[in-house]
């Protein structure tokens, strides 16, 4: 049997997609909101395309619908769902919490640095990255399946708006000032262990007919991606909350 490329095959580039490969993909995307991990996933897509290949069925008709047939995957290789599913939703808030307050405090403690004095640390500094890492998995969920995501943008924003209104009208709870050069390294610390974790967690999909050295590349070559795609967005953030408060101050 000679070797299959790498899976997921990719749609686009102006190549009529076939069904097969249409619901490949479509079952793709929906395995992964089930959580299912990418060495399952290349193994699935492997026996789907060979079942069709050797059947010619309709792929729908074969398998039923890709979100049916991804929850009845995620449902056989997941025992104890339930806590399955609270675990990997707690694993989605704590990065975006953490990323969110790593993007903070470094803003701060940069702006404290650049002013000569120190940074300050309110109650909002832990509430607002903590909304952030709540609302990123649910805008992120909404916006897969549904159309219209920016409903849940808006509300999202809205509470967002509403936390940072009353802070300015009622003032901080609390007030820690520390030194600012600490809060700047425990903040950029904090974006490099989390970027690290991103990079490590990487769970590209492969065809399980690829041969573990090019399936260990694939698997730094994605972990590579995901770090850069973790870290340019917050350093940028942080760039741009400094020069935000450089202008409002």
């Amino acid at each position: 049997m000679t070797e299959r490329p790498a899976v997921p095959s990719p749609r686009g580039g102006g190549v009529p997609t076939s069904p097969v490969e249409a619901y490949c993909d479509d079952l793709l995307l929906a395995l992964r909101m089930e959580d299912v991990s990418g060495a399952r996933i290349g193994a699935v897509l492997a026996e789907v395309r060979d079942h069709l290949a050797e059947s010619g069925e309709d792929p729908v008709e074969a398998f039923g619908s890709a979100r049916e047939y991804a929850a009845a995957v995620g449902h056989g290789t997941a025992p104890g769902r339930t806590w399955s599913v609270l675990r990997s939703r707690a694993a989605e808030v704590v990065p975006g919490t953490a990323l969110g307050a790593a993007a903070w405090w470094s803003a701060t403690g940069a702006r404290a640095l650049l002013d000569g004095a120190d940074a300050v640390l309110t109650e909002a500094h832990v509430l607002l990255p903590l909304l952030v890492g709540l609302a990123g998995p649910l805008l992120l969920d909404w916006a897969v399946e549904r159309p219209r995501w920016w409903h849940l943008a808006a509300v999202a924003g809205a509470g967002a708006a509403a936390l940072a209104v009353l802070h300015v009208v009622l003032g901080p709870l609390v007030r820690v000032p520390l030194p600012a050069l600490a809060v700047l390294l425990a903040g950029l610390a904090l974006v490099g262990v989390v970027v690290v974790l991103a990079a490590r967690g990487a769970d590209p999909v492969v065809d399980p007919l690829q041969d573990p050295r090019s399936a260990r590349a694939v698997r730094h070559r994605d972990g590579r991606l995901v770090g850069a795609l973790v870290a340019v967005p917050v350093l940028a953030g942080v760039a741009l909350l400094v020069l935000v408060g450089a202008l409002a101050g």
